[in-house]
């Protein structure tokens, strides 16, 4: 084969080796994250506005100071302060998948805000969807009924995420070595 002919086959091999990883985005929508809020809430920046961005199927606790973290730490008699630390733990995990640059890509579910016009979605990052690897790790709930009943387009999620979660409990990995969260 001369020159001539590898350089008329370099871009047709760019092109194929790239075909999987864009097959996969197919669907999902290209977003800049500006930060991290918490464990399962992302600020991004989508189709030239910030907006709040909410991890659907996905409970982590807060990472700031809120009226909510201290019902929530009485309800499960939880020292507010420790849920406080571990809702902290939860948002520098999800900030330590977001590759450097910020993009990620979100795909939405039947219903694409709630009723507080947040956005909601599945995050994919470069290590797969975030939303699975925060439960997996341990490092959020798996809630299936946000903030109205969910039933997603994919029906293994319904199955998947309390499946991360027990897994999840029984390793006492990320939040659940503390015990209940």
């Amino acid at each position: 084969m001369n020159k001539k002919s590898l350089l008329a086959l370099g871009p047709m091999i760019i092109l194929i080796w790239t075909l999987p990883s864009l097959a996969s985005n197919l669907g999902r929508e290209k977003m800049k994250v500006v930060t991290v809020i918490a464990g399962d809430t992302l600020r991004v920046e989508w189709k030239g506005k910030e907006q709040t961005l909410i991890l659907l199927g996905v409970d982590s606790p807060p990472a700031h100071w809120e009226p909510g973290l201290l019902r929530r730490a009485r309800y499960l008699k939880i020292d507010p302060q420790k849920l406080l630390e571990m809702g902290i733990k939860a948002k520098e995990f999800a900030e330590s998948l977001i590759c450097p640059d910020g993009w990620v890509y979100v795909e939405f579910d039947w219903i694409k805000r709630d009723p507080q016009g947040r956005l909601m979605g599945y995050v994919y990052v470069r290590d797969g969807m975030l939303n699975a690897l925060l439960i997996e790790k341990g490092y959020a709930r798996a809630r299936l009924s946000f903030p109205f009943p969910m039933r997603p387009k994919e029906d293994w999620i319904l199955s998947e995420f309390p499946y991360l979660e027990r897994k999840a409990k029984r390793g006492k990995r990320g939040l659940w070595k503390y015990g209940k969260f």
